[in-house]
């Protein structure tokens, strides 16, 4: 799996997750890396945020906030940021309703 560092977009998508996380998980402090490693999903655009070591971590994966957008050709698209329970981002993941790749990012809010 190839590393990189996140795309303008995907960073503005991930701040808009992080702005909007579900009440539960307001006060969460989160923390991730900006090399990420895109998943084979169909070019949706999910990809899994690298950590600093590749153990498995024996915490509990928990979605901490979701968007739902409209693509470009108006298919639904549902991106949903997950964490580790101590705070590490561990995936954003990105499902478009039809399955199709990703055509364009929702505009900044």
């Amino acid at each position: 799996m190839n590393k990189r560092p996140m795309t303008a977009d995907e960073t503005d998508l991930l701040n808009l997750l992080l702005s909007n996380k579900k009440p539960q998980y307001a006060r969460l402090e989160t923390r991730f890396s900006n090399s990420v490693t895109t998943l084979d999903d169909g070019a949706m655009g999910s990809f899994l945020f690298s950590s600093d070591t590749n153990q498995t971590r024996p915490l509990k994966i928990i979605p901490i906030a979701e968007y739902l957008f409209h693509d470009k050709d108006g298919i639904p698209v549902l991106a949903t940021l997950y964490s580790y329970s101590d705070g590490q981002l561990y995936e954003l993941d990105i499902w478009k309703a039809d399955f199709s790749p990703l055509l364009a990012y929702p505009d900044k809010p």
